[in-house]
């Protein structure tokens, strides 16, 4: 059993032994029989016909005709059960049909018109995720039988759905807040300063989900696409006033300490305002709240290391694309042939 799911049960119950017949038709065809008359001399034997009715006193009653009780105890009563052809000769079934006992599934079920059983769980104590990856690895141990796959379906494929789904979301969230600046500082080039916020965000995030012994639930994956505009915005506001210093004709080194100076109050503000507004939220304990903990903490976390780190990644990252550039520049100026 794998730790942390309970009340495990199948779908069906427990096998069923089962009689199969397998007709030979080359033998059947040699004494005179067809399948239909083998079937209903096998359906009367063994299950009856109360096609028959007996009529008294107006009162109209079944007559069940089956074979005894004695003649149908095991399998070789199947097997020794006589059938009269047409021509009047008694044929044993078990000399025109191969005749075994086999285990049956006592409830059919299908999926995709494929034969299939399930197996249900309830978790306790541990993530769906965590416990799904452990029965995902005990199974690629056990060699499976010749067509037979596994599927994880009900939470497990819920699960996976959403991940997927929220992943497209951060990517498309990540790729639109990049035009915006695009836009804004009508640069390809300075927005990726302002980008590089997001990594040590997402650094700060997943420690604090670790510490606070949280998992990454979809709730915590909504958090963290909301981390990515909460923290560009600490170096939207460094690297917008950084341009407008240079603008003014002041030093690239001096220009970034001075907005590093400046917008630190700003960020500051906004950073812990929106810190102790998501710690009640962090630190519920009511009914239904260890759903949302987790999207809590990842905000936290994001934004704390995103104050420490975006004074100090920014800055440095817009030194080296702006000395790149500059570099680039003059060498594209260099090279550029003169009339």
């Amino acid at each position: 059993g794998t730790a942390g799911t309970d009340y495990v049960e199948f779908s069906t119950k427990s096998s069923k032994n089962e009689i199969s017949i397998e007709l030979d038709r080359d033998k059947m065809a040699l004494v005179g029989l067809s399948v239909p008359e083998i079937g209903n001399a096998v359906q009367l034997a063994f299950r009856g016909n109360d096609n028959a009715k007996y009529s008294e006193g107006g009162e109209e009653y079944n007559i069940n005709i089956t074979a005894d009780k004695f003649d149908k105890k095991d399998i070789e009563s199947v097997r020794n059960l006589t059938i009269r052809t047409n021509k009047g000769a008694n044929v044993r079934l078990a000399d025109i049909a191969t005749i075994k006992q086999e285990l049956g599934q006592s409830v059919l079920e299908r999926r995709n018109r494929l034969n299939s059983i399930k197996v249900n769980a309830f978790t306790a104590g541990r993530p769906n995720g965590t416990i799904v990856a452990d029965i995902q690895k005990a199974l690629e141990k056990e060699k499976l039988p010749a067509g037979v796959t596994v599927e994880y379906l009900g939470e497990a494929e819920r699960q996976k759905d959403a991940f997927g789904s929220l992943g497209t979301a951060m990517l498309i969230g990540f790729v639109l807040v990049y035009l915006i600046m695009v836009a804004l500082y009508e640069s390809m080039v300075y927005p990726f300063v302002v980008m590089f916020s997001i990594p040590v965000a997402l650094i700060g995030a997943l420690l604090a989900l670790a510490l606070s012994m949280e998992v990454l639930s979809i709730f915590a994956i909504v958090g963290l696409i909301m981390l990515m505009g909460l923290v560009a915005k600490n170096g939207i506001l460094i690297v917008d006033f950084a341009n407008h210093l240079k603008a003014s004709g002041m030093e690239l080194t001096e220009a970034l300490v001075e907005a590093g100076k400046e917008r630190l109050r700003p960020i500051l503000m906004t950073t812990v305002a929106m810190i102790l507004g998501m710690l009640p939220i962090a630190l519920s304990k009511g009914s239904g709240a260890e759903v949302k903990n987790g999207m809590a903490w990842v905000i936290i976390g994001g934004l704390t290391s995103s104050l420490f780190l975006t004074l100090v990644l920014v800055p440095t990252m817009y030194y080296i694309v702006d000395a790149v550039k500059d570099r680039v520049g003059r060498l594209m100026k260099k090279n550029k042939p003169t009339a």
